[in-house]
C-alpha cells in the first residue's frame, strides 16, 4: 500500500500553456503536433522541443546535463531581447537569464515565458498565478526561489545569466560563461559537465558535449544565423527550414511590426556579446523568421504555415510516395478573438473542436465535434476553480496563497483537503472524504523522510550527503538500503531479508548488468539512441530489439533466432506484423485509430469511431457487428451483441455503473462509498456487502443467496503494511497468515491448527513448502525462472516427480514423468509440431497461417480441423467419425455433436455459460456474481451448490438444501489459483501440480 501511494495530489490545470501564455503557464490549451511540436491555441505559437539523453539525475529532484533545445515562433524575430546563443527563435534548457526595464525584473524561461516582477517599495511582485519568490542580493544580482525549494540565482557582476541552480536537498547545478558572456559549462554536484562551444563570428554554439555520456550535438547554421542543422552522436541529422513571412502576399506590409517587449538598458550588447544585439532602441523593427519546416533523420518532412497575424495555420508531413497529414489545423476567429478552432479533416471529413476563452485568455468552454461542452472557471490566480463536464457534473477546486490545491470537491459533493508546510509545495497531509489522513514528513533539505498512513504506520526514509535515497524502513521495521557510486547512481539494492541486487553501468550511463544473488546476472545493451537492443541471463541465449528513428520496434528476435518484425507508416503507425513464418498481420487507420486488423489468413475485423474518436462499433470478420452507445463524457450506456441483446448501464456522475440492465430487465445495483470503494453489488440471485479499513483493504465481505435466504460472511485482518494476517470463513475458521522481512508468504495456519510454511531462494521464488502432513514440495529453476524440476514427497515417498528441459525460447521440449519420458518441437511461433512419449507413441501437427490446428496424426488416426472466418472451430473428422460445432451470432459455442452425441449450451447476455443440456434432455443450469464469477451450479435431479470465493480464489462449496459446507479450500492470498489443499468429508488433500500449475493428483494426507 505505501509503495503505490501518490505523493502529491494531481494538479486539476487544465492544460499546461507555452510561450505567450499567462505567466502562470496554466489555462491557455494547447495542441499536440508532430513529436516535440505543440501550439497554443490562444495565442496561435508555435513550440517545438528537441532533447537529447539526459544524465541520472542521482540525488536530484529533476534531470541533469541534457541538451534540451527549444524552438517558439513568437521569438523568431531577430530583434527580440532572447538568448540567441543557437539563433532566433530558439532558446537552450539552460538559458534563464534577467531583464530589467525601469526598476522592474523580467525573468526569461527556456520556453518562452517572460516573467515581469513588479518592484514595489523594497520587495517584488509577482503577476497573478504566479507564486515564485524574487530576492534583491547585491548589485545587479537576485535570487529565485519557487514553491518547491529550488532556488535561482542570477549573481553575475558581468551578465544577467543563471549562475546557479540549487535544488532543496542542497543539490546544486553551477554555470560558466566565457568572457563574451556566454555559457561554456553546465556542471552537477559529481563533478559531471556539459560544454557549449561556439563559433567565432556569430556566437552560436556549434558543439554540445556530454564528457560523462560520450555524447555530442553538432550544429550548423545558414547565411543568416538560423540553426539549420543537429546532428547527435548516432550520425542521426534533423534538419531545420524557415521563411519570412513578409515576403507572403498575406503577410506583405507587416514588416513594420515592432517587438512587442518593452525595451532594455545600454548595457545590452556587452551583457549578451551577440551582434544581434546592438539594438538598443525599444522601438526596432522586428525581422519575423519563421521556422517552415523540419526534416527527421528518417527523411520525412514536416511543414508549418503561418497566417496573417503571425499564427500557425497548419502543420503537414509526407514521407516517401504516401501523404498525410499529423492532423491538425489552426484557424482563428478574425472577428472574435475570444475563440479559437482546430479543425482536423478525417478520411474526408471534417472535425472540429471550439474553443472559447475569457479576457485573461484562459479556456472556459470547449466545445468537441459532437457538440458537447465541457466548462472550466478561474479565479484571478489562474487556478482552475471548476470543471462542468458534458453531462453537468462539476468538480470544484480550492486553493492557498501559494496556489497549493487545498480541496477538490468531486461531482456528487465528496471532498479531499491537502495540507501543505508554510510557504511552500510540500505537502504536509491528505485527508480522503472519510476523514482518513495520510500524513509527511520531511527533513530541513525538503526531502520526504516520513509516511503516516491513517492506520497508523510509518514508512521513514533516509539520505546520504548527495541526497541520494539509502534506506527505507517500512511500518514493521523492515529495512531497505541502497549504495551509489561516486555519480549518484544505484549500484546495490539489499532487501530486510539481507538479499542484495548489484547493478553495473555502460560508458554511457545506461545499466548493463543486474546481478541477482547465487551469481545469476542479467546482461543489457543499448543502441546509439538508448534503446535496448538486447536482454538475458549471461547463462542464456538472450533477446534482441531494433527500432527505427522514432524509437519504435521494428524487431523482435527470440534466443532461437524466430523474428518478429514491425513496420509503420509515415505517421509512426504499426501498419504490419511479420512473424518468423512469413505470416502477415495487417492494420489500417483512421486518424489516431485503428480501422481494420487483418489477420494472416486474410480475416478482416473492422472498428468503427465517432468524430471524438470513440470507439462505437466492432465487426468480426463475419460481419457480426457489436455497437456501443456512449453519453457525453464517452462512458459506455449500452452495450449491443450482434444478435440484438444488449446490456444498458445507468451511471453516476463519476461514470460508476449504478444498474446495468439485461435484455431480460434483469437488474444488477451498485453502490460505492464516498472514496469510490463498492460496498453493495447485487442482482436477483445475491447481493454482495463490503466493508473496508483504512487502507481500503476488505475487513468484511458477506453473500447473502437470495433465493435460500442463507448468508455467509468473511473477514479480514491486516497488519500494518496492509497486507493479510488472517482471514475468519462463513464458518468461524481462522486462516493466520505471516510473512518474513521480504513481505514474501512464510506460514499458513489453517482453521484445523496445521501450518504450510514456505522457503525461498534469493530471489524470492519459492523452492520448499511443507504441509502441516510433512508433504513437501521442492521446486528448481532456470537463469529465466523456468520449473526445471518439481518433486513432491511423503517420507521417503515421492508422490510426483517431474522434470523439465527448454529450448532457447522457453518452449519445453523433454519432459520426464514417473519414468515417462516426453520430447516434443515447435515450430518458430512456439506452436507443437511433434510429440514422442518413451512408449513410442508419436504425434505430429499442422497448422494455418493464424494459428489454427489443422490436423494431428497420432496413435489413433489422422483428424483434421475446419473454421469459419472468425476462427471458429466448425469440424473435427477423425477417420469415419466427425465432431461439428455450432455458434450463436455473438460467438458462443451452442451446440457440439460428436457422433451423435449432442451436447447444446445456452448463455445469458454477459456471454457467461447459463446452461449445458447433454442427449439425456436434463440440463445444468448455472447463475453468477455481478462479477462473473460462478455463484452456483444445479443439476437435474434439483442438487445446488453454491460458491463462496476469497477473492478470485473458491473457499467453500456449500450445499443449499442443507446450508452444510461440502468442501472447503485453502489457497494462497491474492494468487489466482493457487490451491494448496482441499478438505472434505473431515478429510485434507494436497493438491500436486505440475510445472505449469495444473492439478496432477491429490495426496490423501
Amino acid at each position: 500500500m505505501f509503495s503505490s501511494l501518490p505523493l502529491l495530489p494531481a494538479t486539476p490545470a487544465y492544460s499546461q500553456g507555452m510561450g505567450k501564455s499567462l505567466p502562470s503557464g496554466r489555462g491557455q490549451p494547447v495542441v499536440d503536433g508532430p513529436p516535440g511540436m505543440r501550439v497554443n491555441l490562444y495565442s496561435g505559437n508555435l513550440f517545438y522541443r528537441w532533447v537529447d539523453m539526459p544524465t541520472s539525475s542521482g540525488g536530484y529532484p529533476f534531470p541533469v546535463l541534457y541538451s534540451e533545445l527549444n524552438y517558439n515562433s513568437l521569438l523568431a524575430c531577430s530583434g527580440k531581447y532572447v538568448s540567441s546563443w543557437f539563433g532566433p527563435g530558439w532558446r537552450f534548457g539552460y538559458g534563464i537569464s534577467y531583464r530589467k526595464y525601469g526598476e522592474d525584473i523580467f525573468i526569461l524561461w527556456p520556453d518562452g515565458r517572460d516573467i515581469h516582477y513588479e518592484k514595489r517599495g523594497r520587495r517584488f511582485s509577482p503577476p497573478a498565478g504566479v507564486h515564485d519568490t524574487l530576492t534583491y542580493i547585491g548589485a545587479d544580482a537576485y535570487r529565485l526561489t519557487t514553491p518547491d525549494g529550488t532556488v535561482y540565482y542570477f549573481d553575475s557582476p558581468r551578465h544577467r545569466h543563471v549562475t546557479r541552480i540549487e535544488a532543496a536537498n542542497g543539490l546544486a547545478l553551477t554555470f560558466t560563461y566565457d568572457g563574451r558572456n556566454r555559457l561554456t559549462t553546465v556542471q552537477d554536484a559529481y563533478g559531471r559537465a556539459l560544454h557549449l562551444t561556439y563559433d567565432n563570428v556569430h556566437s552560436l554554439v556549434t558543439h554540445i558535449r556530454n564528457d560523462f555520456l560520450n555524447r555530442s550535438l553538432e550544429l550548423t547554421y545558414d547565411d543568416y544565423g538560423r540553426l539549420e542543422t543537429i546532428t547527435d552522436s548516432a550520425g542521426q541529422v534533423t534538419t531545420y527550414h524557415y521563411t519570412r513571412p513578409w515576403e507572403d502576399d498575406a503577410a506583405r506590409g507587416r514588416q513594420d511590426a515592432l517587438c512587442s517587449l518593452p525595451g532594455h538598458d545600454s548595457d545590452d550588447q556587452r551583457s549578451h556579446g551577440n551582434r544581434i544585439y546592438e539594438r538598443p532602441s525599444s522601438e526596432t523593427p522586428c525581422i519575423w523568421e519563421f521556422l517552415s519546416g523540419v526534416t527527421l533523420p528518417d527523411g520525412r518532412e514536416i511543414t508549418l504555415s503561418y497566417n496573417a497575424s503571425r499564427q500557425v495555420a497548419a502543420i503537414r508531413g509526407s514521407y516517401g510516395s504516401w501523404d498525410f497529414s499529423y492532423g491538425k489545423d489552426f484557424i482563428y476567429d478574425e472577428y472574435d478573438e475570444n475563440t479559437g478552432v482546430v479543425y482536423r479533416t478525417v478520411g474526408g471529413q471534417v472535425r472540429r473542436t471550439r474553443y472559447t476563452f475569457d479576457k485573461r485568455g484562459r479556456a472556459i468552454r470547449v466545445e468537441d465535434p459532437l457538440g458537447n461542452v465541457t466548462s472550466f472557471a478561474w479565479d484571478d490566480a489562474d487556478n482552475l476553480i471548476a470543471v462542468t463536464d458534458p453531462t453537468g457534473g462539476t468538480t470544484t477546486y480550492t486553493y492557498d496563497d501559494m496556489g497549493n490545491m487545498i480541496s477538490m470537491t468531486d461531482a456528487l459533493g465528496n471532498t479531499t483537503f491537502y495540507a501543505y508546510a508554510a510557504d511552500t509545495s510540500r505537502l504536509l497531509a491528505e485527508t480522503d472524504p472519510l476523514g482518513r489522513a495520510w500524513r509527511y514528513t520531511y527533513d530541513d533539505n525538503g526531502r520526504l523522510t516520513g509516511i503516516t498512513g491513517p492506520n497508523g504506520g510509518t514508512l521513514t526514509r533516509v539520505y546520504d550527503a548527495q541526497s541520494n535515497l539509502v534506506a527505507i524502513t517500512d511500518p514493521l521495521g523492515n529495512t531497505t538500503t541502497y549504495t551509489y557510486d561516486a555519480w549518484g547512481r544505484v549500484v546495490s539494492k539489499q532487501s530486510p531479508g539481507g538479499q542484495e541486487v548489484q547493478f553495473t553501468y555502460d560508458a554511457y550511463d545506461q545499466v548493463e548488468g543486474i546481478q541477482y544473488p547465487g551469481l545469476v546476472t542479467f546482461d543489457l545493451d543499448y543502441d546509439d539512441r538508448g534503446n535496448m537492443i538486447l536482454f538475458g541471463p549471461d547463462s542464456e541465449q538472450p533477446f534482441h530489439y531494433t527500432y527505427n528513428l522514432s524509437g519504435l520496434p521494428t524487431s523482435h528476435r527470440y534466443p532461437s533466432g524466430a523474428t518478429f518484425q514491425f513496420n509503420y507508416d509515415g505517421q509512426d503507425r504499426l501498419e504490419q506484423v511479420l512473424d518468423p513464418q512469413n505470416g502477415l498481420t495487417g492494420l489500417t487507420w483512421n486518424d489516431e485509430q485503428v480501422a481494420s486488423i487483418t489477420d494472416p489468413n486474410g480475416h478482416t475485423s473492422r472498428f468503427s469511431w465517432d468524430v471524438a474518436d470513440r470507439l462505437t462499433g466492432y465487426q468480426d470478420p463475419l460481419g457480426r457487428e457489436t455497437t456501443y452507445m456512449r453519453n457525453a463524457r464517452g462512458e459506455v450506456t449500452r452495450l449491443t451483441y450482434p444478435d440484438g441483446t444488449s446490456l444498458t448501464y445507468d451511471l453516476d456522475a463519476l461514470g460508476r455503473i449504478l444498474l446495468e440492465t439485461d435484455s431480460d430487465g434483469q437488474v444488477t445495483h451498485y453502490q460505492y462509498d464516498d472514496v469510490g470503494n463498492p460496498i453493495l453489488a447485487a442482482n436477483e440471485q445475491v447481493s454482495l456487502t463490503f466493508a473496508y479499513n483504512a487502507l481500503n483493504l476488505p475487513t468484511e465481505i458477506t453473500v447473502l443467496h437470495i433465493p435460500s435466504g442463507q448468508s455467509y460472511t468473511t473477514r479480514y485482518e491486516y497488519n500494518l503494511l496492509g497486507q493479510r494476517t488472517a482471514m475468519v470463513d462463513p464458518q468461524n475458521g481462522r486462516t493466520e497468515y505471516t510473512y518474513n522481512a521480504d513481505g514474501w508468504l512464510d506460514s499458513i495456519t489453517d482453521p484445523e491448527g496445521g501450518v504450510t510454511s514456505f522457503v525461498y531462494d534469493s530471489r524470492g521464488r519459492l523452492v520448499q513448502r511443507t504441509d502441516p502432513n510433512g508433504v513437501i514440495l521442492t521446486v528448481v529453476y532456470d537463469g529465466w525462472d523456468r520449473v526445471t524440476d518439481i518433486r513432491y514427497q511423503d517420507g521417503g515417498a515421492t508422490l510426483f516427480h517431474e522434470t523439465i528441459a527448454y529450448d532457447a525460447d522457453g518452449n519445453p521440449t523433454h519432459i520426464v514423468e514417473g519414468g515417462t519420458t516426453l520430447d516434443a518441437t515447435y515450430d518458430l511461433l512456439g506452436r507443437l509440431l511433434t510429440v514422442q512419449t518413451s512408449d513410442d507413441l508419436s504425434w505430429s501437427y499442422t497448422y494455418d497461417s493464424h494459428g489454427n490446428r489443422l490436423s494431428q496424426i497420432g496413435p489413433d488416426g489422422t483428424a483434421t480441423y475446419t473454421y469459419d472466418q472468425a476462427d471458429q472451430l466448425l469440424q473435427v473428422a477423425q477417420d469415419a467419425q466427425v465432431s461439428d460445432y455450432t455458434y450463436d451470432p455473438r460467438g458462443n459455442l451452442t451446440s457440439q455433436e460428436i457422433v451423435s452425441d449432442t451436447t447444446d449450451y445456452a448463455w445469458n447476455d454477459h456471454n457467461w455459460l447459463a446452461e449445458v443440456t447433454t442427449r439425456t434432455g436434463d440440463p445444468i443450469t448455472y447463475e453468477y456474481y455481478p462479477d462473473g464469477l460462478p455463484l452456483s451450479r444445479t443439476t437435474p435431479d434439483g442438487h445446488t451448490t453454491l460458491y463462496i470465493y476469497d477473492g478470485e480464489n473458491l473457499l467453500m462449496e456449500v450445499d443449499v438444501e442443507s446450508a452444510q459446507v461440502e468442501a472447503r479450500y485453502l489457497s494462497m492470498p491474492a494468487a489466482l489459483d493457487a490451491w494448496l489443499a482441499m478438505r472434505r468429508d473431515g478429510q485434507t488433500y494436497t493438491y500436486l501440480t505440475d510445472h505449469l500449475g495444473s492439478v496432477r493428483g491429490l495426496a490423501d494426507t
